[in-house]
């Protein structure tokens, strides 16, 4: 089977790994308010998160790696990966963080 797909490995500088630690502890939070019926997520911890996780997605870029996100994400979200308010989403910060720790990039 030929996988036309390459996979890099992602290495983190310190920075980025102590945002990406952020991001993961603010959406374990998030999720778990969500799961709680805790309507309070939704604008604090959510911004916060989405900003972390489009400061990562930034610096990654600015060191030619892209992480690689569903098509449909994409589409749905209707706007780049540039642009901050990407991220303020739940599912797209789920993809990101996937994708950090899978090494899905293009």
């Amino acid at each position: 089977m030929k996988n036309d797909e390459s996979i890099t490995q992602i290495e983190l500088t310190e920075v980025e790994k102590f945002f990406f630690q952020q991001i993961k502890s603010f959406y374990d939070k998030i999720m778990s308010m969500v799961q709680s019926n805790n309507p309070n997520y939704s604008s604090i911890l959510l911004d916060a998160c989405g900003d972390l996780t489009h400061y990562l997605h930034k610096s990654l870029k600015d060191r030619n790696i892209t992480i690689k996100l569903p098509s449909a994400l994409v589409k749905n979200r209707n706007q780049s990966q540039d642009n901050p308010n990407f991220y303020k989403q739940i599912d797209a910060i789920k993809r990101f963080i996937e994708g950090v720790e899978n090494n899905k990039t293009h």
